[in-house]
């Protein structure tokens, strides 16, 4: 196939018409065209990358690269100042060196002479060797008038360097400063009469800043004010003050007040500022002045919150914001909130109440509006008159005629939670999981307690999936159920606790993950830690990493291991995630998780979380994916030993002869041969089983 020709004025044409879409255009028009070009630069071994370039090369036909006509080096700088050509020079020394092109540019070139060391500001040097003994400055500045000031400093080294020696010598190095002080007749900078440092120079038009230093301009503001309310003015009132502001106030913009004032009506500023000087804040805005007068305020008012700290200005349209902070704000909102939703709930209980009451011996003596504002109801016992306080839902039976029914343990947590909280707590409340019964329920954070009894709550009493069906009905409420079995609250006690108020959002302290390292700790560390931090305590893990905050303290630890699937290949598997009690790492679990990420690559993790007091959100904040919900898992309780719970893996079949000896009988089965011995199962609510797998690429 024929090769297309273009000519370099039909290129110069395209690109003045299509500008930066020249390329398209072309190769659009003349399709084979980029072929051709491709095929050219490949055949002289070019080596462009460029297109433009290329297209260059293929129309003019030149197989070598450019080169510089002054040293005769590569010139690799193509399309400089938007021409679409090669430059001649390589350099601006070698540029230089052209004095055809120097003399083109203009006289302002020729400042730069060239020798074997390089550019020199041969010129100038010479202006500076000038004899300026017989200089007369009026004839400068005769010869300055109706003449370009920005043009001076070339004009004078060649027309008079001996003036531009003059001005260099009499008044500065910087030229532009020496004609200003020249014109105004100035021989020293002016220097700041606060902090007495010289001003800086900024340009011929306008002199001389003001010193920029923040207590410099703070006092030259309040010296000027001080002038102003120093001179004598004639007091007005504050009526007549109000009316003088009222003529001007719809014909200017709020943010120009103070110039406005200052400038037209000096003795109505200030009058303004006379009147509102009772504002002890310094320094008070011009506009807040203004809006107090305007309003006829007598004070600034205080935060609706706080009720300590002044409110926030805003604007002269705004006026002063409700609070004195975005944090008084937040919690006011947060009480309004509260109060409203436990006013509305309250309105709806108290009709229970009287419903509930009704046929009963113990009467209720106080009103509808007491309950509203306080949540707190007055039961009389017909028995004894003994008057005595319930909140919603406790229970009413008179405390000096009657027994609780509710167990210590559930007592214990309704008196810790009253000590370290400020939430509204229901106690054996029947109605949100009707007909199931909550042992404790905190309404504003949609959290419930169940405290399980081993006796009553193992499989001679109830349903394998009482626990199980009981968290079902709760999640489908809203609420997030917590279970607590007799064994751990009295064999971690502190360690429930930490957890309840976890989840309550109760905190010691809270820590950044950003501020604390990551180390590698030891089986030791890892063991002790996880025993006092953590429900199921030590565990058998490989990998084991903890968080150190900037004391150098231990404040969160996780852990992975190797998980053997029957049958298969073993599985990396997430063990353990725990933080110190009291306290909670913000993005912790992120950061451990990501560092066991890039260090160790795994390709799929799986982790499991307990259903009894975890909803797993944490996993999904961490990219992990729910595979399913296991069954419930038990474990064995004997009266013999009301505190203990027993894992089944010590009572598979082939181990009970041993355990049970004469009571075992091989023709049953391992549960009918546990309940021969009087050992029954305990549920719990299974386990969320969640799987990580490594991102494709």
């Amino acid at each position: 196939m024929e090769l297309i020709k273009l000519t370099e004025s039909q290129i110069l044409e395209y690109r003045k018409l299509y500008k930066q879409k020249f390329l398209n255009i072309l190769f659009k028009e003349y399709p084979n065209l980029e072929h051709d070009i491709i095929d050219f630069n490949n055949l002289y071994r070019l080596e462009l990358t460029n297109k433009s370039q290329m297209l260059y090369h293929y129309v003019c036909d030149l197989k070598i690269k450019a080169k510089c006509e002054s040293c005769d080096n590569q010139i690799t700088m193509f399309g400089a100042n938007r021409n679409w050509s090669y430059n001649k020079y390589c350099s601006k020394l070698c540029t230089c060196k052209d004095s055809e092109l120097l003399k083109r540019r203009g006289n302002s070139r020729k400042l730069l002479c060239i020798d074997s060391s390089g550019i020199q500001r041969g010129l100038i040097d010479s202006a500076l060797l000038t004899d300026i003994s017989n200089i007369n400055k009026n004839d400068i500045l005769e010869y300055i008038q109706g003449r370009s000031i920005n043009d001076l400093k070339v004009h004078f080294i060649y027309k008079h360097p001996d003036w531009y020696n003059f001005i260099i010598t009499k008044y500065s190095e910087n030229f532009s400063e020496g004609i200003y002080k020249l014109i105004n007749n100035i021989q020293y900078p002016p220097i700041c009469k606060y902090c007495n440092d010289n001003l800086t120079f900024k340009s011929i038009e306008n002199g001389y800043v003001t010193c920029k230093n923040i207590k410099c301009i703070q006092k030259n503001k309040r010296n000027t004010r001080n002038i102003l309310l120093s001179e004598s003015f004639d007091i007005l009132s504050k009526e007549d003050t109000v009316l003088g502001v009222d003529k001007y106030i719809n014909d200017v913009t709020s943010h120009s007040f103070h110039d406005y004032f200052l400038r037209t009506d000096i003795q109505l500023y200030n009058n303004i500022i006379y009147h509102t000087d009772f504002i002890n804040r310094k320094p008070v805005k011009y506009n807040e002045r203004l809006f107090i007068l305007f309003k006829r305020l007598e004070n600034v008012p205080k935060c609706k919150k706080c009720n300590t700290n002044i409110c926030r200005f805003n604007t002269f349209d705004l006026g002063y914001s409700e609070f004195c902070s975005i944090q008084c704000s937040i919690k006011f909102i947060q009480e309004h909130s509260k109060e409203k939703t436990l006013r509305t709930l309250r309105t709806k209980n108290y009709s229970i109440w009287v419903d509930r009451m009704e046929g009963r011996t113990e009467k209720i003596i106080s009103d509808f509006e007491y309950y509203i504002d306080t949540g707190i109801i007055k039961f009389k016992c017909s028995d004894c008159e003994h008057i005595y306080e319930r909140y919603t839902n406790f229970s009413v039976r008179c405390p000096k005629c009657s027994k609780m029914s509710i167990s210590k343990p559930e007592i214990d947590i309704v008196e810790f939670l009253k000590e370290n909280t400020k939430f509204e707590i229901i106690t054996n409340n029947r109605n949100i999981i009707s007909p199931l019964e909550l042992d404790i329920y905190i309404p504003e954070k949609n959290i419930a307690i169940e405290f399980d009894g081993l006796y009553w709550h193992n499989d001679n009493h109830i349903d394998k999936n009482y626990h199980i069906n009981k968290t079902k009905l709760c999640e489908d409420a809203g609420i997030q159920l917590i279970h607590i079995f007799e064994n751990e609250w009295k064999s971690s006690r502190d360690l429930i606790c930490a957890m309840v108020l976890n989840k309550l959002g109760i905190y010691d302290r809270k820590i950044h993950a950003r501020k604390c390292k990551i180390k590698e700790i030891d089986t030791k560390i890892k063991n002790e830690f996880l025993f006092h931090n953590h429900l199921q305590g030590e565990d058998k893990s490989k990998y084991k990493f903890g968080l150190y905050d900037e004391y150098d303290m231990l404040v969160s630890v996780m852990t992975f291991g190797n998980r053997k699937i029957t049958g298969g290949k073993s599985e990396m598997e997430l063990i353990r995630y725990s933080c110190r009690q009291g306290i909670v790492v913000i993005g912790g679990a992120s950061k451990l998780f990501t560092h066991f990420i890039r260090n160790y690559n795994p390709e799929k993790i799986i982790s499991y979380a307990n259903k009894r007091y975890s909803n797993g959100n944490l996993y999904n904040k961490l990219g992990f994916k729910l595979l399913h919900i296991s069954k419930p898992n038990y474990w064995y309780h004997n009266s013999k030993c009301p505190d203990k719970l027993f894992h089944r893996m010590n009572f598979q079949k082939h181990k009970l002869a041993k355990i049970l000896g004469d009571k075992y009988d091989p023709n049953k089965t391992e549960e009918e041969n546990m309940r021969i011995s009087r050992y029954f199962k305990v549920y719990d609510c299974g386990n969320y089983v969640f799987e990580w797998n490594k991102p494709l690429t």
